[in-house]
């Protein structure tokens, strides 16, 4: 074999080894993609497996918290049923045996006694979201709270009204400036008593603007609204917020003594009742900078607003209530 031959021989056998491993190549990458694409087919089974297996255990689990809650429902109503039949039976002996003041001291214990409401509690008479009938009026949620307790089937009718009949001598009822709502509120049936509000209200709130009391045009209403106090069957508590529209307002002696003369007489006469003002009062900001200037009012921390509440009674003249506003607020003079 010449020299040529050998070198085109062995050029061939170059490019026959060359095909062949390139084919062994191309089947191994062949193979291995095949065996991802089974892998891949297999982990998709899998998770269809796993998700049918969630959902399966998803509706069981919404099947027991379903079963779960008929079960609490009807224990509720189980144990419903035996309180109401006890407390059936309680309320009747407490109607049997009990005297009407230890039956009250039993309706205080639910609702409350009545300075915790004068202070800490209000139910607020509002008007309605639909405001076409003007003289239309509700009681605010908290009511809602003791009429569940009311429940004719659970107390009886007697206990029930009692009840009722507390809960309204009891709770303070605040106007705001919706004074125009004093006198539908007392007229109108005390709900579950078959008796009107102006027999067992003790407790009333009201605001009143301090710029409608020297205004001619607002004090003719203002003192029809007020005047539907008086139908009260019996003395009660009132107590008024005076608001100023002003922002910052230097109370002084003088401005005092006129709100009360303005405002007192707009009351109707009211005897034996408890007259209670509440003030917020504004030391004056000058003070603290300027020391020589004189503080309105004296005493009092200048720059902060305090509030000021001011007991007296219907009988009270405006130089007495002056002269317990102006000890209320020597009481809480900085030394």
């Amino acid at each position: 074999m010449t020299r040529l031959s050998r070198r085109r021989f062995h050029s061939l056998h170059t490019v026959e080894h060359v095909l062949t491993h390139d084919c062994s190549l191309e089947q191994r990458l062949n193979e291995c993609h095949r065996t991802r694409r089974i892998r891949i087919q297999n982990l998709l089974a899998e998770e269809r497996r796993i998700r049918e297996e969630l959902s399966s255990i998803h509706q069981r689990k919404i099947s027991l918290e379903e079963a779960l809650e008929r079960n609490k429902d009807q224990r509720l109503d189980e144990v419903i049923a035996i309180e109401r039949s006890e407390c059936q039976s309680l309320c009747k002996a407490m109607q049997q045996y009990l005297p009407r003041e230890l039956r009250d001291m039993v309706y205080e214990h639910v609702v409350g006694p009545a300075g915790w409401h004068n202070n800490h509690h209000t139910v607020t008479v509002q008007a309605p979201n639909n405001r076409s009938i003007p003289e239309k009026f509700m009681l605010a949620r908290t009511y809602t709270d003791v009429a569940s307790i009311m429940s004719s089937d659970t107390l009886g009718n007697e206990t029930r009204q009692e009840l009722a009949e507390f809960w309204y001598k009891t709770s303070t009822f605040d106007f705001g400036t919706s004074l125009h709502l004093i006198k539908p509120f007392l007229k109108a049936d005390a709900t579950d008593t078959g008796r009107p509000a102006l027999d067992l209200v003790r407790q009333l709130e009201i605001t009143v603007d301090c710029d409608d009391v020297s205004k001619p045009e607002k004090t003719k209403t203002l003192i029809g609204a007020l005047g539907g106090f008086a139908l009260l069957a019996r003395p009660a508590r009132l107590r008024i917020t005076l608001h100023d529209t002003v922002a910052v307002t230097f109370y002084n002696t003088e401005r005092m003594r006129l709100l009360f003369q303005e405002f007192i007489r707009l009351l109707p006469s009211l005897p034996g009742w408890i007259i209670e003002f509440v003030v917020e009062i504004v030391g004056n900001y000058q003070r603290y900078v300027h020391p020589n200037t004189a503080d309105t009012p004296q005493g009092l921390v200048p720059g902060y607003v305090t509030t000021l509440l001011i007991r007296g009674n219907a009988e009270f003249s405006p130089s007495q209530w002056l002269g317990a506003y102006k000890q209320v607020r020597e009481n809480l003079a900085v030394p």
